[in-house]
């Protein structure tokens, strides 16, 4: 008890009171009267502290029909904001030429998150990056930036390029007319460019920008720098901040390179994607001075990442624990809000010209190689929609945010030094402990946790929250080693976590509930759901429900989607592998094959079978090689680098085309990273290059609409 009661004085000792100071951005009131105000904790809406929970999806890389369906998922998964890049040069190809339609209807987009119940972070560069081509930016801006850069240079003050921005904001302003949150509209907040180390100059003109194409807000955001001695415009942008498990980006081949181990543990650091990055994150959060008097910035996310793209010469595969992980320690060390990028995956737009993905031949964001097509990310939705395991385990978190996150976001982090890294919330009288004893690609093994005069075996892999005086009507815990997961009229919900005895201390008495069974005490039902049921269990309508599958609110419907396995397909091969490969290399990494490299590639064809709302269906192929490329007529659908995980195709893609699959082979030496399951799969290979079909067979997505009490 004296370690908690110590922990208790630290936190009440590093507590700050926000006062009535806030940031002074546009307009924070809608027409009904609700505010959003941002202080130096966070987010205060309608008067009441919240934790809202952001997650990226990009419009573009879907098609509209897909919108509605995929937003509501997302709002099923917990997530409040809609956090959006927009890519200029899809909206802009030729200069002084948009397209608003299809795609690209921005307006149609964010007025279906506002029926959706979300709200909208737009993110529209003029750099946003996003793995996109040039990063957003149209190729007639760069090439003007390349012929002539004192009037052009991209990104920078000159005239010609701002000039250039201004055009485009003014569009984007005129196609969300009437959609800003002061009109009653979704849109709250404005980032302007993306990853930009100023000048200050620079950031300022792009909000003023902004502001006079019609983007009156509660507030806006800058990702990264400037640093605070570059200039005194502080206070004009929230920074926002990301945290990644891994980077695709790294040209190191080997596993885990960089600080990524960073996002396992409690450190008080809030970027850790490159060196630069976390270079500029402790001059700008930790110790730095306040940007107005009695307000400094919160910590607050846009990246935080809960996946990873594949790029050409980095296999990253993400798994479940690596996220979970990774968003429990950035709650712990105080993150006010989660914005998780990517939360849906998505597909680039078909280009018969080119590729609407990073390419590193291209003339500006040349970095890395990216599929062409798939933009799947390992996001919590992936690129077709369907749900991974952290798509649960974050909804878990999600709920715990939404319920309890007015509570949390007031109370500052005490980070501990126990063996089992962990960190403190606490409002001197509550709070939330914090632990993770999982780090990717590193066995901790188990470890003890100190924790209200208990010591808890934690197991490895074990990430979550516990409470401690923890109130709600009248009913007063003490603590539980069970994690909190939502409140209804009269209930309270936790979940089990796996390995760990759940108890509950209520007024000195320690119950250890049977799980899934609801108990009362003090007039409240209290339910510790058992670690498989709790992934299962949704907050809906005033209710707690249970599925296997995805359950989302439509209107006044509650629907569930499955993902069932279909009939396996019949492959032909039809060409073999031409195993002699010599990569082409630049700067020490391999290029991605182009057409000619691609020739040598084994074939296959493949026929899906007539079905009905042929939307509803997915073939899914499991193979072994380098790159896989699915063809329909003249159309690359769908492309894939090896990482073991399963590839996904449209069947709505495949009707009514001449259907081919190329496997290019993956030699043994290649000079790739790939993760220590695959080079041991690739290592095992009997010839000396990997390629083959293993299975492919039809998923089929299904929709049921049922009625609750």
């Amino acid at each position: 008890m004296r370690k908690i009661f110590i922990i208790f004085v630290l936190a009440a000792a590093l507590m700050s009171c926000a006062g009535e100071k806030h940031f002074e951005f546009g307009t924070a009131v809608n027409p009904d009267g609700e505010t959003i105000l941002v202080d130096s904790k966070g987010f205060i809406i309608n008067g009441e502290r919240v934790i809202p929970v952001a997650g990226e999806i990009h419009f573009q890389r879907l098609a509209p029909s897909q919108w509605r369906t995929e937003l509501l998922k997302m709002k099923a998964g917990g997530i409040d904001i809609a956090s959006v890049y927009v890519f200029w040069n899809y909206m802009e190809p030729v200069e002084g030429t948009f397209d608003f339609t299809g795609r690209n209807n921005i307006r149609e987009f964010v007025e279906e998150c506002g029926r959706c119940g979300l709200k909208v972070l737009l993110r529209p560069g003029p750099w946003a990056h996003g793995e996109w081509y040039l990063g957003g930016l149209p190729e007639w801006s760069v090439d003007k930036c390349l012929a002539d850069s004192a009037n052009f240079e991209i990104r920078t003050m000159a005239p010609g390029f701002l000039a250039q921005v201004k055009r485009y904001y003014d569009a984007l302003g005129g196609q969300t007319k009437g959609l800003m949150w002061k009109d009653g509209g979704p849109i709250v907040g404005f980032q302007v460019d993306n990853e930009c180390w100023g000048p200050w100059e620079y950031l300022n003109t792009l909000k003023a920008m902004a502001i006079e194409a019609g983007f009156d807000l509660p507030f806006y955001t800058k990702t990264e720098g400037p640093y605070i001695e570059d200039g005194t415009d502080e206070g004009e942008l929230l920074p926002l901040c990301g945290n990644y498990v891994d980077g695709f980006w790294n040209t190191e081949l080997t596993d885990m390179p960089a600080q990524y181990n960073e996002s396992f543990e409690f450190k008080d650091l809030r970027w850790n994607a490159d060196p630069e990055g976390e270079k500029e994150a402790k001059v700008l959060f930790n110790g730095a001075p306040c940007p107005l008097p009695g307000l400094s910035y919160p910590n607050l996310m846009c990246e935080l990442g809960t996946g990873m793209a594949t790029s050409y010469h980095r296999r990253i595969r993400i798994y479940d624990n690596d996220i979970r992980a990774s968003v429990i320690t950035r709650l712990g060390i105080g993150c006010n809000m989660p914005g998780y990028f990517m939360y849906h995956g998505g597909t680039n737009p078909w280009n018969p010209n080119g590729t609407y993905a990073e390419r590193r031949d291209s003339k500006y964001t040349n970095a890395n190689d990216l599929p062409g097509r798939a933009y799947d990310f390992h996001a919590p939705l992936g690129e077709m929609g369907i749900p991974t395991l952290w798509y649960h385990h974050l909804r878990l978190i999600n709920q715990f945010l939404h319920d309890w996150g007015g509570e949390l976001s007031a109370m500052d982090p005490v980070i501990g030094k126990s063996q089992v890294r962990s960190a403190v919330r606490s409002n001197g009288k509550s709070g939330f402990v914090f632990v993770n004893n999982y780090e990717r690609m590193k066995p901790l093994g188990t470890n003890n946790l100190e924790f209200c005069g208990q010591t808890i075996a934690v197991p490895e892999g074990s990430s979550f929250v516990f409470p401690y005086g923890l109130t709600f009507k009248t009913l007063n815990i003490d603590w539980a080693t069970a994690q909190p997961f939502c409140t209804l009229d009269d209930a309270v919900y936790f979940a089990a976590v796996q390995g760990i005895e759940a108890r509950i201390s209520i007024g000195g008495e320690v119950v250890s509930p049977e799980f899934d069974k609801p108990f009362e005490a003090d007039g409240v039902t209290i339910v510790v759901m058992s670690p498989e049921k709790s992934l299962n269990a949704y907050k809906v309508g005033g209710q707690v429900l249970f599925s296997n599958d995805i359950l989302y609110v439509d209107g006044d419907k509650v629907m569930c989607e499955s993902w069932m396995n279909g009939a396996e397909l019949t492959a032909t091969q039809t060409k073999k592998a031409d195993p002699a490969r010599v990569p082409e290399m630049v700067e020490g990494l391999p290029m991605l094959p182009g057409c000619d490299e691609m020739k040598k590639a084994a074939s296959w064809t493949f026929e899906v079978p007539e079905l009905d709302n042929p939307e509803d269906w997915f073939v899914a192929i499991s193979y072994r090689g380098d790159i896989a490329q699915v063809w329909a007529g003249e159309e690359m659908v769908e492309d894939n680098f090896w990482n073991g995980r399963t590839m996904y195709v449209r069947v709505s893609d495949l009707v009514g085309k001449k259907t081919s699959l190329n496997i290019l082979p993956l030699p043994k030496d290649f000079p790739i990273y790939l993760q220590k399951e695959q080079r041991e799969e690739l290592a095992s290979c009997e010839r000396d290059v990997m390629c083959s079909l293993d299975s492919i067979r039809l998923i089929h997505r299904v929709r049921t609409e049922f009625e609750i009490d």
